[in-house]
């Protein structure tokens, strides 16, 4: 059992003065606008306590709860979490686990200003900070067994179910705030009735570091959904579809106590998701208006990286150390890293841009 406490002191404000129109970058009106504006401090205060219990050196269970308590709106959240698991021998472990998890939002979330009234000078209220913690129901089934000698697999299942959730209280946003990457959503009329749905299976391959060389394959399948405050279910901005890597590395022993180690890392990933504009709406503001009714179904392509490593390590009398030379993106492909509407075109255009080709030297050295 324990208990950690967390002070928190900050101080943020998000301040913009309105434009006279969407086309002039220059002329401002009168009317500063506050998005948010906080000071000050507080506290999260969490305490848990562990159950562990082990029958037969087969089954052993882990049983507990965790609770967090945030002073500065006095939200509480009691989250009861338990994993079972069944080992008959060591080849073989079947795993089940349940929790419920709870979040503390963005500081910046509870501080979002709101107008009370039409002129300037704007009068304000904060009306986020009696949210509560959103949360998320966790349920786990997994499955490892040796393979052979040095071969594992393991394969797990899972479903996660997202509740209180912040979502726009309207009626024709699809603003769900686990999607929004800004610590300033800039959205005041939130309500905590959004809801989340994923699920997937991950698959894990591993050869265990033995002749010299290991290997591993990680793959995964998932779905992920939300609900909006109209009721409409679409797929999260983090719906990928799925997601895998290579992992592998050699080591070839020199005189001396010293060794070269290679080794390399694919990634193939899904594209990420967009929406369409609502090409009425975005040409009469002249700025991106999605569609709401086409939420993220749209996939960039998907994403593809090599990186490489070759290192020489060696073992002295009296000093260890080691060279090493890390190329990230070792093909030089530039994946599409964002999607944006192009005013002009009326067209959403997709962005290659990234690090390219990354070569990265490193020298350590131990006494």
């Amino acid at each position: 059992t324990g208990i950690q406490i967390q002070l928190m002191d900050f101080e943020f404000n998000r301040t913009t003065l309105p434009r006279s129109s969407m086309n002039d970058l220059t002329t401002q009106t009168n009317g500063k606008l506050i998005w948010a504006n906080g000071k000050g401090s507080s506290t999260v205060a969490e305490a848990y306590a562990v159950l562990e219990k082990v029958w037969l050196d087969k089954i052993y269970l882990n049983a507990g709860f965790h609770n967090m308590h945030f002073f500065f709106n006095n939200t509480n959240s009691f989250e009861p979490r338990i994993a079972l698991k069944y080992s008959p021998n060591v080849r073989h472990i079947v795993a089940a686990s349940y929790g419920l998890h709870s979040q503390l939002l963005p500081m910046s979330t509870y501080f979002v200003a709101r107008k009370t009234n039409d002129k300037a000078p704007f009068q304000y209220d904060y009306p986020n900070q009696n949210l509560a913690f959103p949360r998320s129901e966790h349920i786990v089934l997994s499955y490892r067994t040796m393979l052979a000698k040095d071969f594992k697999l393991t394969t797990e299942l899972y479903s996660q179910n997202i509740s209180r959730s912040l979502v726009q209280e309207n009626k024709e946003s699809n603003f769900w705030i686990l999607n929004a990457s800004d610590g300033y959503p800039g959205i005041t009329n939130m309500v905590a009735t959004g809801k989340g749905f994923n699920k997937g299976v991950d698959i894990t391959v591993e050869k265990l570091f033995y002749s010299k060389y290991f290997l591993m394959f990680t793959g995964s399948l998932y779905d992920a959904k939300f609900k909006t405050y109209a009721g409409d279910i679409f797929n999260s901005s983090f719906n990928d579809r799925f997601g895998s890597t290579l992992t592998f590395g050699r080591e070839f022993n020199l005189r001396k106590s010293r060794a070269l180690q290679t080794g390399f890392r694919g990634m193939f990933n899904g594209g990420f998701l967009y929406t369409e504009p609502d090409l009425e709406k975005s040409t009469a503001l002249k700025t991106y208006i999605p569609k709401y009714t086409e939420t993220n179904k749209l996939n960039a392509p998907a994403y593809k990286r090599l990186d490489a490593r070759i290192a020489y390590r060696y073992n002295g009398k009296r000093t260890a150390g080691q060279i090493a030379l890390d190329i990230q993106n070792a093909t030089g492909y530039a994946n599409v890293s964002r999607a944006f509407y192009n005013i002009s075109t009326r067209q959403i255009e997709l962005q290659r841009k990234g690090t390219g080709f990354t070569p990265i030297a490193s020298v350590a050295v131990g006494v």
